[in-house]
């Protein structure tokens, strides 16, 4: 064929591509999390926001994990990919879609 790649070599790469871009995306969003927690929840209860984001965050994330292991095995691995991006774009338009507010704290400093 017509490069130093074959097909499934090329896969891999573009998995590799899109996988490390995901990891600094995800990673500039939750420390941007982490640093308004710290802004706007009182530092004697920080210790028990963090962990009841933790568990809870761990605990949403099992149900998908499950469900596309599933569905991957009933209709091939292909369409969840194209499904859960289609889902990532949706997330992403509703979050748009809903603008920023203004929050409590910040009503009075304007």
């Amino acid at each position: 064929s017509g490069g130093p790649l074959n097909d499934q070599a090329a896969r891999i790469f573009v998995t590799v591509v899109y996988a490390n871009a995901f990891g600094f995306a995800i990673t500039v969003v939750l420390t941007m999390g982490r640093v308004l927690i710290n802004e706007r929840v009182p530092r004697a209860m920080q210790g028990r926001v963090f962990a009841a984001h933790t568990v809870l965050s761990n605990l949403v994330a099992i149900v998908p994990v499950l469900l596309a292991g599933l569905i991957a095995d009933g209709v091939g691995v292909e369409p969840v990919l194209v499904l859960a991006g289609l889902a990532a774009l949706a997330a992403a338009a509703w979050s748009h879609a809903r603008g920023t507010r203004v929050l409590p704290a910040e009503q009075g400093a304007g």
